[in-house]
C-alpha cells in the first residue's frame, strides 16, 4: 500500500473541489527499521505491519481541510441540506475540524505519555475479557491519529491486541469502551474512504461497548455525498 500516494490524492481531490481548501498538508519523512524495532523491544509487542510499513513511508502527517470562507447567503445556496450526513459548518472547529488525518510521528506516539493518571481514583474494569487497573492500562494507549480535542485513534500497547490494536478515544480522551478494535488496515481504508472527516470515525469505529465487539476488520462506509 503506498500511503503517501493515497494522502496525495486526497489532497488534489480538495485541492479542485470549488468548496474546499486545504489547510495543513505535511508528510514527513521515513523512520527507520531500527526505530521500529527499538519500541517493539521497549514494549515487547510486534507492531501492527501496516502501522510499520506506514512509518516507513512516512514517519507522521498532516492533512487537514476546510470549507473555504462563505457568507451565510452562499453556504444556504451551496452547502446547506446538500451534502447529507457528512456536511461541514459554515465555520470551522478548530478544536474538532470537519477533516482532519494528523497521524503522529513514531516517537510522539510511543515514547510520548499523553496521560497523567495517577492511582488517586483507580478502579477495576473488564477489557476483552481480561481485568486491568485503570491508570495502568492507559499508559497502555499511545495516541497515534490526533485528530481532535475530544477524540483520537490510539494504540493499545499490549501484545494481547497485536492483531487489532486500534481503539478509538471519545470524550476527552477518557472514553476507549465505545469502540471496537481495529488494525491499521482497516483503518486506513476508513480515512481514505472518509478523507478524514471527524464524523465518520463516530459513525465506523464507534460503537456502544465495542469493544465486546469482534475486532472491525471490514466495514461499509456511509456514502460521503460531499465528493459526488
Amino acid at each position: 500500500m503506498n500511503y503517501t500516494s493515497d494522502l496525495e490524492k486526497i489532497k488534489q481531490e480538495i485541492d479542485r473541489h470549488p468548496l474546499l481548501e486545504v489547510v495543513t498538508y505535511e508528510v514527513a519523512l521515513p523512520t527507520s527499521k531500527e526505530q521500529i524495532k527499538s519500541i517493539e523491544q521497549k514494549y515487547n509487542i510486534v507492531l501492527d505491519q501496516g502501522l510499520k510499513d506506514f512509518y516507513e513511508q512516512a514517519n507522521g502527517c498532516c492533512l487537514h481541510w476546510q470549507l473555504i470562507e462563505l457568507s451565510e447567503d452562499e453556504y444556504d445556496a451551496k452547502v446547506y441540506d446538500k451534502f447529507g450526513d457528512y456536511e461541514p459548518d459554515l465555520e470551522n472547529d478548530e478544536e474538532n475540524p470537519f477533516a482532519q488525518i494528523k497521524i503522529n510521528s513514531l516517537e510522539d506516539c510511543f515514547l510520548k505519555d499523553s496521560f497523567g493518571y495517577d492511582d488517586s481514583h483507580d478502579y477495576i474494569f473488564q477489557f476483552k475479557g481480561n481485568e486491568y487497573i485503570e491508570h495502568e492500562f492507559s499508559k497502555k494507549l499511545k495516541i497515534l491519529d490526533e485528530y481532535s480535542t475530544f477524540s483520537s485513534i490510539a494504540y493499545l500497547c499490549d501484545a494481547a491486541f497485536e492483531s487489532a490494536p486500534l481503539v478509538m478515544l471519545s470524550s476527552h480522551y477518557s472514553n476507549w469502551w465505545n469502540s471496537h478494535l481495529t488494525d491499521f488496515t482497516t483503518y486506513w481504508k476508513i480515512l481514505m474512504q472518509s478523507r478524514g472527516i471527524t464524523e465518520v470515525r463516530s459513525d465506523v469505529p464507534g460503537a456502544t461497548d465495542g469493544h465486546a465487539l469482534p475486532p472491525l476488520k471490514d466495514f461499509k462506509p456511509a456514502k460521503i455525498q460531499l465528493f459526488d
